[in-house]
């Protein structure tokens, strides 16, 4: 199994942009190789946990995603990246938990 399949993936991006009336954000992130997607730019429903979240542009972030069972795949939680350069040092939750 994958971990596409076993819970949600964590990437790092940055936001390019918001639609709040097709509740959808673009995200320009890093390589998946989980998903075997290439660096590139992409657009993810939000899900209800991120619904208010004020996203901010051009940040660093780290956020997940999680096929959902209409088989595509949405942004289910994000956090701010203090530090690229070090992967140990724990980063701030953003959104909401989902419940």
């Amino acid at each position: 199994m994958s971990s596409a399949q076993d819970g949600p993936i964590w990437v790092n991006g940055t936001v390019t942009n918001f639609d709040a009336e097709t509740n959808s954000v673009t995200i320009r992130h890093d390589a998946i190789e989980e998903l075997q997607w290439p660096a590139m730019e992409t657009t993810f429903a939000v899900r209800a946990n991120l619904k208010n979240h004020a996203f901010q542009y051009d940040r660093p972030i780290e956020f997940a995603i999680s096929k959902g069972s209409d088989k595509r795949f949405s942004l289910v939680d994000l956090r701010d990246v203090k530090d690229q350069a070090s992967k140990t040092a724990p980063a701030d939750t953003v959104g909401a938990d989902e419940k």
